[in-house]
Parts: structure tokens; sequence; C-alpha cells
């Protein structure tokens, strides 16, 4: 795991690109694969446990965001709670959004919003890395208003850590939605 997360940064932050897939392949495997089976709940739940008490939001690979994602999309289709998803991109001050090419700057930038993420979200939420300088969050169990304060809270944090860089946070807020459900897909 830790290599793995070392190679993942080292893509991220030299390359400016994704694991190749090749590579995330290989990991899945090798996570997946046991060969040992165990005995019963209990060694299961102890083995599953986190090791040290969480703090702030849950960290993950971006594979494993998206699978958490679908789990709650469905969640939210069965027991109609309303989560938020956050994108979190950071730039160069004045560049359009979608233009943002990641240099050193940038990359020291997003290493700041990390911290500021982990600093800032409950133990509930879920992070990702989406590329070079862009995270994902699911904001759980929250509300638009609640969703907002905290994109708040994290702009006001990150603008206190990043100081005289000349780099910027966008955002974007959006409520989580089990679309199947509304194009009849499933029947209740």
């Amino acid at each position: 795991m830790l290599q793995y997360e070392t190679a993942k940064k080292q893509f991220y932050e030299n390359l400016g690109i994704d694991v190749p897939e090749k590579l995330k392949e290989t990991f899945q495997n090798v996570v997946t694969d046991r060969k040992v089976q165990l005995n019963n709940i209990a060694s299961v739940m102890a083995e599953a446990d986190e090791k040290e008490e969480p703090q702030g939001a849950f960290f993950c690979d971006y594979q494993i965001f998206r699978q958490i994602y679908r789990l709650e999309t469905r969640r939210i289709g069965r027991n109609g709670v309303s989560e938020y998803i956050l994108l979190l991109t950071v730039q160069r001050v004045g560049t359009l959004w979608n233009s943002a090419i990641a240099d050193t700057g940038l990359v020291e930038g997003a290493n700041i919003l990390e911290q500021v993420v982990r600093e800032t979200l409950r133990i509930g939420d879920v992070a990702a890395r989406n590329g070079p300088t862009q995270f994902v969050i699911l904001l759980s169990s929250c509300s638009y208003e609640a969703g907002i304060a905290v994109m708040k809270r994290i702009r006001r944090n990150f603008t206190k850590k990043i100081r005289h860089r000349r780099v910027e946070l966008k955002y974007e807020l959006e409520e989580l939605s089990f679309h199947w459900q509304k194009q009849g897909v499933i029947d209740k």
C-alpha cells in the first residue's frame, strides 16, 4: 500500500498524470487476491477496522472513491438522505477553470489544499485526489446550506495557508442523485 501511494503521488506531482491503468490493475490484484479465509465475523471486523483513531476526512484513491460514490448514490436512492459532492480545483489566478496546467506552484497549492481538507472535514466525509490539482469530496448527511458552509471554511483556511502564491481555489457543489429512479429503471 505504501509503495503504491508513493508511486501514485510521484505520478501526480512529477508528471501531472494519473496512475497508469496497468499499475492500477496490478495494485487491485494484489489487494483483492486473498489466500487465507478468515474464520469468523469478529476476525473480519478486526482486520477491516482502522488501527488508529480516525481524524478528519477519509482520504482514498480515486478508484476507491468511485466505488464509495456508487454506494452512496444507492444509499440515497433507498433512504432519501441528501448528500453533496464537492469539486475543488487549484488554478493560477486569472486562468480559465478547465485550462489549468499543473506546474510546481500548482502542485504545491494542491498539497496545501489537501492538508486543509484533511484538517477541515468531518470523519464521515470522503475525499480523493482527482489529478494533480483537483480533489473530490463526498459530504455525507449534508444539506445544501451546510455544503456551502464547508466550502467557505475550506476556502478561508486555504487562503490563510496559501499566502502570497498566485493560485486560487475554484469549487463546485452538486447534490447526489439516484438517477436510475428518475429514468424509470427502478420500480418500487
